[in-house]
């Protein structure tokens, strides 16, 4: 009978110990649960990342060349010629202008008239004309079209 006490109580404390293995196995699992969760979510981080890196990777590879092109433009132009900065703002203020040759010479309303010439090709532009010069007389007319940014006049001889 003695035999059959000892192993009740045998039983009895493993029982406790199965149960108390079986909560400590459930923890864990919540655990391990909550880390394979985020392990994944910085997974998915992990191959955004890599993503914007091998773009941005990419984009810099770009600029580097296109840094590359304008230094050797850029060396090109200062061993063959120096342009100086008076050359330099001639070239923006001409940037500006268009010459309009073959429109007949019109005193008072000269700005009107050329301003719904320039409407007609693009109707933004006459919004922009800064000044108007007559050039000419008689038959070879020309006028000098000054605009407030280069943009204009690029639109402009595009249309």
């Amino acid at each position: 009978m003695v035999y059959i006490a000892d192993f009740k109580t045998t039983q009895s404390k493993l029982v406790d110990e199965i149960s108390g293995c079986r909560a400590l196995l459930e923890e864990h699992s919540s655990t391990l649960t909550e880390h394979r969760v985020k392990i994944d979510q910085h997974n998915d981080t992990i191959q955004l990342l890599e993503t914007q890196h091998n773009a941005l990777s990419t984009e810099v590879t770009s600029i580097g060349s296109e840094i590359n092109s304008i230094q050797e433009m850029i060396h090109f132009n200062s061993s063959s010629d120096m342009v100086s900065p008076s050359e330099i703002i001639e070239r923006v203020k001409r940037s500006h202008n268009i010459v309009v040759r073959g429109a007949s010479d019109i005193d008072s309303s000269r700005f009107t008239e050329m301003s719904k010439i320039i409407a007609h090709i693009d109707s933004g532009a006459e919004k922009q004309i800064v000044d108007m010069v007559c050039l000419g007389s008689g038959n070879s007319i020309i006028w000098k079209v000054t605009f407030s940014t280069s943009s204009a006049v690029s639109k402009l001889l595009r249309n």
